[in-house]
């Protein structure tokens, strides 16, 4: 079932996980198709081929670094039961994007829009298995350091060496934003049990990055932020026994080579062989060629070559005849990703993750998490917080993080061991800070320390007691190294020389309360004269060389871009002693450049800017071109909203979720994200969400508890109406050789599970028994059961006939006195299933349908079905148990196998494809309980 909140937020259940995984796809389908089918094409580099030009230097990178072939690996690396996860998934997607947007039947929006601009129609090819794992890996492929090991590279080439560590390694050299989390211990909240709070930070990309979803079968009920188009759970998530959340630790995860490669002449007719050249001398490479289809345009070919160290990333730089005393032709950079040495995205987590029960299983869980190196804080109902660092990370020294390794020398090495997670008594902060212990100090360059100082400085003076109290927390905009700047301003005794409006300008900011308000004029004045300071310092002879092209490929643009990285270094860049007999004159002229501006206000050109792909596709109207709205906040400030000062005032990235779970109390937790729960621009939760958002206010959780058992259930056939017409006496004994059955009404078992408790099988009752039957095949997912449009009457009138039979028999299941389980037996031979395989003597074909479940359980499918099984082999003559789900019945096929079935041939059946399969005697007692 999938039921939604006043938001469209979707609350999905299955009766198991991969009904679960099916239904959830479906529901990502419906709201986000046009975003994952997006994504998936950035996985496979076939962007181009849907949006045109404007996705070739993606498409390029991504056929470099091989995304698309790592997540095929990795899925086959897969365990049966993730696998089957993710195919079912995978199932609910492609039903989902057949539906259509909402389910309504039509495309995307987005996929009209293009067809009208390039005047034709782009097919939407069905979703291969592995591609949940490429979504997973795009949206991770350059989350790491290594861009910024490559700007470093660039730095050294261009500017020299002394300017790397100045440029790249300091504590304000990373690009401002980060995530921000925090743990507050049972023992200071007014619950008495923890809470968890935080906001990751990433591109304000449209729809948006996260998916408030929530999730519940049998063995679970979890509530929390998703990635589209992946399923389950991974960064954020709440179980109702545990919670959990994570930033970016900053570590050095992806090793970066500096290559030399020549060509080597093949035999005849051979292209070319490639060879790198690494400590064993010159080796062989892997080289793949491919054609980028790109729509409106011509197709592009692409050489993706892989070392032995890694894939090649970048662009192939030609050498001179005898650089370097080799005989090398070209120079490039590879990458050394951990998804890829290891076949592993982190999928195994996912599963653990939903079924955790306390913050030690969270923990657990982590262990199998991949990329990027995240640090964690977790907590559970019995009180017990933990933070931790999670995933792989090459052992490699400080200083071999700095720049990119020497291929030729460097050999590649083990992943470090990740350190013992660390109880939190009081507050843990993350914000992507340097931290104190080595043992997690894994990178090279981090976030500025401001974010973690001022949400500690926060809890610590507000104490809050719940989360309700953390809105001022999130919505903290007061600048992260406000000391910092001032004091680069002109002291009393330093102005002279220094003309009026600077003057003013200087007291104004001194007179400043910090705080970047979108109505604040000193706010903007701020900006202002950061941006003039900016524009001063790059133009500086010492950094002319920096604004040169970069040799990576476009795809790396923005991480080269001299003005927007000088502006992250700074103000520190300004104590540089290169720079120090400048430093006053710069601050002078721009503060009086800052102080010619016309009266503003901050938020007048601080807004948010959307990043739709389609801002990149001329002549096609882009979605989020309305929701520019002024923003309080900055980069560095608690409430992110980060801008390129010097290159834009436009906020690109920020916190784009906010969330707080509650241990004591789930239905009291909270989320947001900027947007809305729905990636349709037609749809009324586009958007919705936004102004909750700018005012850093999440709405509670709440939303519908899914109800019991209430529609993703087993889906079974329409067995009863295939029977072929035949009138025999009334069945009269309690038992026969094969099937039991008896009078309706009349009790024919009785079991005790210690989970289940008592479990009673009754023999259908058509009169007593309608009310039950009726409600349950007439809901939408019965769909398989194919009774749903019947009459009472007409419904009562096929059981009456049924029970006329002696060979087919229903049942009704009850637990603790609630019905729960459709049952119904049947002879093979005496069904048109029986003309499609050899029957043999003993055969008990069967069909069940879970209506309800009563009190919540774990695995509740799990032990129905052995209740069910052992009550059908109670008959001495049954041998083998028969079932045929419809093929299209992905939930019901995969818990078949896992089950221990031994699938047989697909047969056509009078109203499906069915699977069938066969359960021995034999297999089934041997069966673990």
């Amino acid at each position: 079932m999938i039921s939604r909140d006043a938001l469209g937020i979707p609350f999905v259940r299955g009766d198991d996980v991969f009904e679960l995984a099916a239904a959830q796809g479906e529901a990502t389908a419906h709201d986000r198709g046009w975003q994952i089918e997006v994504d998936r094409r950035r996985a496979e580099g076939t962007l181009a081929a849907l949006i045109g030009p404007a996705g070739l230097d993606w498409d390029v990178f991504a056929r470099r670094a091989r995304l698309d072939d790592t997540a095929r690996r990795a899925f086959a690396a897969l365990g049966d039961e993730d696998r089957a996860f993710v195919r079912a998934y995978v199932d609910g997607v492609r039903r989902g994007m057949r539906e259509g947007a909402a389910g309504t039947g039509a495309r995307a929006v987005e996929f009209a829009a293009l067809d009208t601009h390039f005047g034709d129609r782009a097919p939407l090819d069905d979703w291969p298995e592995h591609a949940p794992l490429g979504v997973l890996h795009v949206a991770h492929a350059l989350f790491s350091s290594f861009p910024s090991v490559l700007w470093a590279e660039h730095v050294a080439r261009t500017v020299g060496d002394d300017w790397v560590d100045v440029l790249t390694s300091g504590d304000d050299a990373e690009p401002a934003s980060g995530s921000n989390a925090w743990a507050v211990h049972g023992s200071l909240t007014s619950s008495g049990s923890p809470v968890l709070a935080g906001d990751p930070h990433r591109l304000f990309e449209l729809p948006g990055v996260y998916q408030q979803v929530g999730l519940a079968c049998d063995e679970f009920d979890v509530i929390g932020l998703a990635f589209p188009g992946v399923p389950g759970i991974a960064h954020f998530g709440h179980t109702g026994h545990a919670a959990w959340g994570i930033t970016n630790a900053m570590a050095h995860s992806v090793d970066v080579f500096r290559e030399r490669l020549r060509r080597v002449s093949g035999g005849h007719g051979e292209l070319p062989r490639v060879e790198a050249l690494g400590p064993d001398g010159w080796r062989a490479t892997s080289v793949e060629h491919s054609r980028i289809e790109v729509r409106g345009g011509n197709p592009v070919g692409v050489e993706a070559i892989e070392t032995e160290r890694g894939t090649v990333v970048t662009d192939l730089s030609p050498l001179p005849s005898g650089a370097f005393g080799e005989s090398a032709d070209f120079e490039a950079w590879s990458v050394r990703m951990p998804a890829r040495t290891g076949r592993d995205l982190g999928f195994a987590a996912l599963l653990p993750l939903l079924r955790a029960r306390s913050a030690a299983d969270v923990v657990a869980a982590f262990g199998r998490w991949v990329d990027p190196v995240n640090r964690l804080l977790t907590a559970d109902r019995h009180g017990t917080v933990l933070s931790a660092t999670v995933g792989r990370a090459p052992d490699r020294t400080h200083a071999e993080r700095r720049l990119p390794l020497d291929g030729r020398s460097t050999r590649p090495v083990e992943d470090r061991r990740m350190p013992r997670a660390v109880a939190v008594e009081t507050v843990a902060v993350n914000a992507n800070e340097r931290p104190t212990r080595a043992d997690v100090d894994l990178g090279h360059a981090y976030a500025p320390p401001h974010r973690a100082r001022r949400i500690r400085h926060l809890l610590e003076t507000r104490r809050p007691a719940s989360v309700d109290e953390f809105m001022p927390i999130w919505g903290d905009a007061r600048l992260g190294g406000l000391d910092e700047w001032l004091a680069l301003l002109p002291a009393d005794a330093e102005l002279d020389g220094l003309e009026l409006e600077p003057r003013r300008a200087r007291d104004e900011l001194l007179a400043w309360d910090g705080v970047m308000a979108a109505d604040s004029p000193a706010a903007a004045r701020l900006a202002a004269f950061r941006e003039a300071l900016v524009e001063r310092v790059a133009a500086l002879p010492e950094f002319e060389r920096l604004h040169d092209p970069h040799p990576f490929g476009a795809i790396f643009d923005p991480w080269m871009g001299a003005r927007g990285r000088i502006a992250t270094a700074l103000p520190g860049l300004l104590h540089a002693p290169a720079l120090a007999d400048r430093r006053d004159a710069l601050v002078r002229d721009a503060l009086a450049a800052a102080a010619a501006r016309e009266p503003e206000s901050w938020g007048d050109e601080h807004r948010l800017l959307p990043l739709h792909v389609f801002l990149d596709v001329p002549g096609v109207a882009d979605p989020g071109r309305d929701l520019d709205v002024p923003l309080s906040g900055d980069g560095e400030s608690v409430r992110c909203t980060g801008s390129t000062p010097g290159v834009t005032r436009r906020s690109w990235r920020g916190s784009v979720a906010r969330w707080a779970w509650d241990l004591a109390d789930r239905d009291n937790s909270r989320w947001s994200v900027p947007f809305g729960a729905s990636g349709d621009p037609a749809s009324a939760h586009f958007a919705d969400q936004l102004a909750g958002w700018v005012a850093a206010d999440p709405p509670r959780v709440g939303g519908p508890t899914p109800p019991p058992a209430r529609d993703i259930r087993l889906p079974v056939t329409s067995a009863l109406r295939r029977i072929e017409p035949r009138m025999t006496e009334s069945a009269t004994a309690l038992s026969t050789d094969r099937l039991t059955t008896g009078p309706a009404g009349r009790l024919v078992h009785t079991a005790h599970d210690p989970a289940l408790g008592t479990i009673e099988v009754f023999v259908l009752d058509p009169d007593a028994h309608l009310d039950v039957i009726h409600t349950w095949v007439t809901q939408p997912r019965a769909r398989f059961w194919g009774l749903g449009e019947l009459s009472r009457q007409e419904l009562r009138d096929l059981y009456a006939y049924v029970d006329e039979l002696d060979t087919h028999h229903a049942f009704l299941v009850f637990r603790d006195g609630t019905p729960v389980v459709l049952l119904q037996t049947y002879e093979p031979e005496h069904d048109p299933v029986g003309e499609c395989y050899a029957v043999e003597p003993g055969d008990v074909g069967l069909h069940f349908f879970i209506g309800d479940r009563g009190a919540p359980v774990d695995a509740f499918t799990t032990r129905i079905a052995r209740v069910i099984g052992d009550f059908l082999f109670l008959s001495p003559g049954a041998a083998r148990l028969i079932v045929e789900p419809d093929v299209h019945n992905d939930g019901a096929v995969n818990r078949m196998t896992l089950m221990g079935f031994v699938a047989g041939p697909v047969i056509d059946l009078p109203n499906k494809q069915g699977q069938l399969a066969f359960m021995p005697r034999e297999r089934w007692e041997r069966m673990p309980r």
